[in-house]
Parts: C-alpha cells; sequence; structure tokens
C-alpha cells in the first residue's frame, strides 16, 4: 500500500470512528430525557465556542467571524434551533475540517443536541458572536435565559490591539 493510499484508509477509518463516536454522544445526551422534559431548576446548556480553530486565530479579526466559521455556525444555529436530531449532518459539512479541529468544544452541543431530539422540541440561542475569526461564542439552551442588559450598557472588554499586547500575553 503506497504512503498515500494509507493515509486515505486511516482518514476514512477515523471519520467512521469519529461519526460512531458523535452518534453515542448524542444518544447519551438524549438518555437525559427525564431531566430534558422537567421544569426544574435544571437548565441544561451546551458550552459555547462550537467553531473552536485556535491555529486559525487573528487577533485583527476582533468580534468578527471568518466566512468558513460564520457558515459551519449557521448552520449548527439552524440545526439546533430547528432540527436538533439531525445535528450529525455537521460532520459532512464543507467547513467542518476547519471548524472543528478537535472535538472538544463540539460534543457538549451533541449531548444537548440528544437532550432536545429526546424533548421534542428545538434548542435556543443563548450566547452568539464571533472573536478573532475562528471562535464562535455560540451556546445554546433548552429553558435558561440570558437577562437583557441594562439600557446603555456596554460590552465586554474589547479586544487588546495585537500590536501593543502579543497574543502569548492572553488568556487565548
Amino acid at each position: 500500500m503506497r504512503c498515500s493510499a494509507a493515509r486515505t484508509t486511516w482518514s476514512r477509518a477515523r471519520s467512521r470512528a469519529a461519526s460512531c463516536a458523535a452518534a453515542t454522544e448524542i444518544a447519551a445526551g438524549g438518555s437525559f430525557t427525564s431531566l430534558a422534559g422537567t421544569r426544574s431548576s435544571a437548565s441544561p446548556s451546551a458550552s459555547g465556542n462550537v467553531v473552536h480553530n485556535l491555529r486559525r486565530v487573528d487577533p485583527r479579526a476582533g468580534d468578527d467571524g471568518f466566512d468558513w466559521a460564520r457558515r459551519f455556525d449557521e448552520e449548527a444555529r439552524s440545526l439546533m434551533t430547528g432540527a436538533p436530531g439531525e445535528v450529525l449532518g455537521l460532520h459532512s459539512h464543507r467547513d467542518y475540517a476547519a471548524a472543528v479541529p478537535t472535538p472538544d468544544h463540539f460534543i457538549p452541543l451533541l449531548y444537548l443536541a440528544g437532550l432536545a431530539s429526546a424533548a421534542g422540541r428545538p434548542a435556543r440561542t443563548l450566547v452568539e458572536g464571533y472573536a478573532y475569526g475562528s471562535l464562535s461564542m455560540t451556546a445554546y439552551t433548552l429553558d435558561a435565559t440570558c437577562p437583557e442588559a441594562p439600557a446603555g450598557a456596554q460590552d465586554a472588554a474589547a479586544i487588546p490591539d495585537p500590536d501593543v499586547v502579543a497574543t502569548d500575553d492572553t488568556n487565548i
């Protein structure tokens, strides 16, 4: 087997394993149906940063998202707020590899998709936005609400100017 053929075979096997693992995460989320179906003090939420590519961070992008980050985040939002049981389709999205280079920020989305699907209702967007081009701040919930900012309130602190504060000196 030539090297390129071996890489292709490994890539396919890894992709199948990732899809299987993702399906397991969604099923695990769905197993919490008693939590999702109650109106107790528990409010299931999934962490933000569905798009989370630290290798492509560009501090000059500020609070904007690159085109590929926006496309992927918008598709994730469409599925989570419309058909959360279909979220596994994101694995075949053209921007998946760039948006989800590692699964650590994507897995919480799968759990909440399972909860929402099992509860028979879509998730709601709790927080949204972008940072540094390659990060989305989007977070989802079933029941939690985000309080409105008081009139005249400022946004969070400004992102440091990369010409003044080196990226290595921030918490990225």
